[in-house]
Formats: C-alpha cells, sequence, structure tokens
C-alpha cells in the first residue's frame, strides 16, 4: 500500500457473480436464470433417455427370446428326427442353448412403472 494511491483488488477478494446479477453466461438458456436448476431436471433430461433406454432393452429381449424359442423348436424337430449314438450304444443329445438374460424392465408393466416414478420425482 502505497501512500495516495488506491488499492487495487485483487482476485481472491472478488465476489462471485449473483444469481439475480444482469451479466448471462455465454451459452445459457433464454429462460434460464444464473445460478438456478430448473425444477424439472429429471423429468426434461433423463425421464426421456431412461424411458428409451428401457423400451429399447425390452425390444432387444424379446427379439433374443422369440430367436431362442424358434432355436429350441428346431432342436427338437431334429431330435425326433435324428439321434446322436455314441460307440458305446447311448444316446447323446443336443444341448439347447441358454435362455437370453432378463433385463431390469422386462415387461411393459415395468416401463409403465418407471414412467410413473419418473413423473412423481420431477
Amino acid at each position: 500500500m502505497r501512500m495516495g494511491k488506491v488499492e487495487r483488488p485483487r482476485r481472491g477478494e472478488t465476489n462471485p457473480p449473483r444469481a439475480d446479477s444482469k451479466g448471462k453466461p455465454k451459452h445459457a438458456a433464454a429462460a434460464s436464470v444464473v445460478g438456478q436448476l430448473s425444477p424439472d431436471v429429471v423429468s426434461i433430461y433423463f425421464s426421456p433417455v431412461l424411458t428409451e433406454l428401457a423400451v429399447q432393452a425390452l425390444e432387444n429381449y424379446a427379439a433374443n427370446l422369440l430367436e431362442y424359442d424358434d432355436i429350441v423348436r428346431d432342436m427338437e424337430a431334429m431330435k425326433e428326427k435324428q439321434a446322436d449314438v455314441a460307440a458305446d450304444g447311448s444316446i447323446r443329445g443336443i444341448e439347447p442353448p441358454e435362455p437370453p438374460i432378463a433385463p431390469l424392465y422386462r415387461s411393459e408393466y415395468y416401463v409403465k412403472e418407471l414412467r410413473q416414478v419418473l413423473s412423481e420425482t420431477s
């Protein structure tokens, strides 16, 4: 501090911008207020993404389940026509593949429950 000169503000001493300040960030939405989050963050941002992922997983599971049913039906038809006989005379069967693993949202009921929970959350 020199005599006769005004002390300059330092970086650590400046106050951060307040929520009601006139300045807005460069890429802020028109209706947004600086420093405030939208009250419906869950319903606006997360709800559509989560429901879309749940529906997509359900559709993939249904498609995989249909393919599995077709494979099992074809294998049963082949067992009736042909049998694999080992050298000792025992009949070896063809083992069906493992069924597809059920996702978290395995039916429309669970997807509706997800939508209801997300709408109640926001």
